[in-house]
């Protein structure tokens, strides 16, 4: 089992090598988003390749281990807005492949990871997409979800919160398939016991089974990409999205979290549902992404601004 000493060094050396060997070409995609969003450019030739915004967006979320890293370093306020804020690239790279119809570029348990965090901080427009974006993976005839650890944990988890938090923005078909996915992939005893409790005021109960969840997250954060497991690259296995979705939910109900602590989380802790506006999390950068993306595939969204 992984400690997070290990997982916090292994992130370390991620963004070390961002900070340095792939500096040149984080600016060149960072030139690439520029010239999208104020440009109107759609193509991108990089190296004699050409690229669309969907590979752009993928190339751009991989350098997210820089804003984890120095939250991590120092978690402060400000540091965590922009840990939020830089973590909508990977959500708007999933939007992208919704609306698209296009083959996703991450894998399932990715996309539901981004789609914890978007269910927190993103309007429900998002939410939608990236459920959409999980969905189609399922019929993709290179990874289906039978051979990906997360299917009783990850997998059902963003599917049973969708139903419970995401069902008014969707249309009763939308509905129905996820039924009938909850009903092929159900969770596994922990995540169900955990969402069968997540509400509980008993102290000893609530930490246990959350302290149960870090272990879970701790063993399954595997180098290897085997079986394609839970938290296999160094940003998910340093920012359990999974685990920070619930807490946020229970804070959210008006119950304290206080009781909770472990290594993994405990960075993250002091900002469980602070009072953070989506503006301050979607900046004038994400705001711009999100019209243009709209815009280019025609798609009329259920919150057309983002307070």
């Amino acid at each position: 089992m992984k400690t997070v000493k290990a997982i916090h060094s292994t992130l370390k050396k991620k963004f070390e090598w961002f900070e340095n060997v792939e500096k040149e070409d984080n600016e060149e995609i960072n030139k690439f988003l520029y010239q999208y969003m104020h440009e109107g450019k759609k193509t991108f030739v990089w190296d004699d390749c050409e690229y669309q915004i969907l590979q752009i967006l993928n190339f751009k979320k991989l350098d997210f281990c820089i804003p984890l890293f120095n939250f991590i370093k120092e978690p402060t306020k400000e540091n965590y807005k922009n840990l939020i804020s830089e973590r909508y690239y990977a959500i708007s790279e999933n939007i992208v492949t919704a609306l698209s119809g296009e083959t996703s570029l991450s894998t399932p348990n990715e996309i539901a990871m981004s789609f914890f965090t978007s269910l927190i901080y993103c309007p429900i427009d998002e939410q939608i997409l990236l459920l959409k974006s999980l969905i189609s993976t399922e019929e993709d005839e290179d990874l289906c979800w039978d051979e990906i650890d997360g299917k009783h944990t990850l997998i059902p988890l963003a599917l049973i919160l969708a139903n419970d938090y995401t069902s008014k923005g969707m249309t009763p078909e939308f509905k129905g398939i996820i039924n009938d996915l909850l009903n092929k992939y159900p969770p596994n005893t922990l995540y169900s016991n955990v969402y069968k409790n997540l509400f509980s005021n008993d102290s000893e109960v609530v930490n246990s089974l959350f302290n149960q969840l870090c272990q879970y997250h701790l063993e399954k954060s595997i180098d290897n990409p085997k079986n394609f497991p839970e938290f296999e690259f160094p940003v998910h296995q340093a920012f359990p999205e999974e685990i920070l979705v619930l807490l946020n939910l229970r804070a959210q109900n008006g119950l304290s979290n206080s009781m909770i602590k472990h290594p993994l989380i405990d960075p993250f802790l002091p900002f469980i549902n602070e009072d953070v506006l989506h503006s301050d999390i979607m900046t004038n950068k994400q705001l711009c992404l999100r019209e243009i993306i709209f815009a280019e595939f025609n798609y009329t969204p259920i919150v057309s601004t983002v307070d």
